[in-house]
């Protein structure tokens, strides 16, 4: 395990050949997208006098990793029919999705995030918008696991359709869930189809950051999600969901590992990850923050900018990389 990633393969594949840690430019590039990314959702949530943001701020890394690195997609075309897709299924926490479809270069402009929860295109809970970048609606708690299991085997029927005749299809399902999407029985019976199926095209993000409305995640459930997934027919990692090596070195694995067993990512987070007085609590997820706590958390994570602005310099880093995935 000298990657610092748990998983069953290690034996065989030695000291994980197929992942390696980020480099030195790479890591502070992703870095200060995750900071950016909170300091957006804060601002977000501020500007809307609303709450949830436990799984919005706590995974910005995880957000960093896959719309700075793994995932493949164009902003400008988001109709890309090898596109990898990417679902919200814990929908609550909507704001993560706008920030990353923002700095990713889809059409989610800095004024649909003023906007946000107040009549705008960015909702409370994500609703399909191609041109957003919002593959599916994701309302109630599981359903966007059920979509991403569709979307995972439609994409299998389409390569399995063309073949070589378009070089073969690559597009991947990528989505992330929380302790309350692996409660729902929508959600148990989509994820054991997908292990009957052996969908290998489809990876499966698990927030879990211990906690709920109503405190922690365990006075409510008691359910071991590696074990009950690999009972299932799924490949499972468990990574710390807040360090970017880990993310990405869990992300490379699940796209190259051999088998044709979807795969699981239990990421162990902080939720609402940087406010200080609010982190690891269940005040985190449904609560707005007291003004003096918006000022505090605006203070140590952005100190030097306005709200809803983007460092000049990063802002121009994410558009050399827009550039880089036009198709």
């Amino acid at each position: 395990m000298e990657c610092g990633v748990l998983c069953g393969d290690c034996a065989e594949l030695g000291s994980c050949a197929v992942a390696a840690p980020l480099g030195a430019d790479e890591k502070k590039f992703l870095s200060s997208c995750a900071l950016s990314s909170r300091a957006l959702i804060l601002d977000m949530l501020a500007e809307a006098g609303t709450g949830h943001m436990a799984m919005a701020i706590g995974c910005a890394e995880i957000g960093a990793v896959l719309f700075g690195k793994f995932l493949r997609c164009d902003g400008g075309a988001p109709g890309w029919i090898d596109r990898d897709r990417f679902v919200l299924s814990a929908g609550h926490g909507s704001a993560f999705l706008y920030s990353w479809l923002h700095l990713a270069g889809f059409a989610v402009s800095m004024d649909d995030l003023r906007q946000f929860r107040r009549g705008g295109k960015a909702r409370s809970h994500p609703e399909f918008c191609r041109a957003m970048g919002v593959e599916c609606t994701t309302g109630p708690l599981g359903q966007g696991i059920a979509n991403a299991v569709g979307m995972a085997v439609s994409q299998q029927l389409m390569a399995a359709h063309f073949g070589d005749d378009v070089h073969m299809l690559h597009g991947r399902t990528v989505c992330i869930g929380g302790d309350g999407c692996m409660h729902e029985g929508v959600a148990l019976e989509a994820l054991t189809l997908a292990g009957l199926w052996e969908l290998g095209n489809l990876i499966l993000i698990c927030d879990d950051n211990g906690i709920t409305l109503d405190g922690p995640s365990q006075i409510s459930n008691g359910r071991n999600c590696g074990k009950m997934l690999t009972a299932l027919g799924w490949t499972v990692q468990e990574i710390d969901g807040n360090d970017l090596d880990q993310i990405a070195m869990a992300l490379q694995r699940a796209r190259t590992l051999p088998g044709g067993r979807p795969q699981a990512i239990i990421a162990k987070t902080v939720a609402a990850k940087g406010i200080e007085s609010i982190e690891g609590s269940h005040r985190a997820h449904g609560l707005p923050l007291k003004k003096s706590e918006l000022v505090g958390a605006r203070k140590s994570m952005a100190p030097d900018r306005e709200a809803f602005e983007i460092p000049e310099n990063l802002q121009n880093e994410l558009n050399a990389l827009a550039a880089k995935r036009k198709r």
